[in-house]
């Protein structure tokens, strides 16, 4: 199981360092890395969510592009708690300069995903609810 992961945490970082190094393949490369962000072993997702705070650093401009794909994570139907986890984690500690508009549109985005979630996860609480005030209504 260690060989795995370890294989695994060497995956995480090729994936970064070709997505630094060759933007050709931008999309299919930051989908494999995003989706790391919901691997079951925390380090891994943990690296994963580092890996692309550091490709952030080192190309600003492809926020947009990344918070696009965090969002598509996101939106997947039965992602587990873990993987929301760690998307939001990433995107909640996204530095915004506030002289950019093109980091005024991504903050919009990060900031409607959220609510978004909250919408979903309201949702489904009052659904949950109103299960449980029917059952306990039954027993009275």
């Amino acid at each position: 199981a260690d060989a795995i992961a370890h294989v695994r945490s060497q995956v995480i970082g090729t994936l970064f360092e070709l997505l630094r190094s060759r933007p050709e393949s931008e999309q299919v490369l930051l989908a494999l890395l995003v989706n790391k962000l919901g691997d079951p072993e925390r380090k891994l997702a943990s690296k994963a969510a580092h890996c692309l705070a550091r490709l952030l650093v080192q190309h600003p401009m492809m926020k947009t592009v990344v918070v696009q794909e965090v969002g598509a994570l996101l939106s997947r139907p039965n992602l587990n708690a873990r993987s929301t986890y760690y998307a939001c984690t990433f995107l909640s500690q996204l530095r915004f300069d506030s002289h950019s508009t093109d980091d005024a549109l991504v903050a919009a985005k990060v900031v409607s995903i959220f609510l978004s979630l909250f919408a979903a996860a309201t949702a489904s609480d009052n659904t949950n609810n109103d299960g449980n005030n029917t059952n306990k209504n039954k027993n009275n």
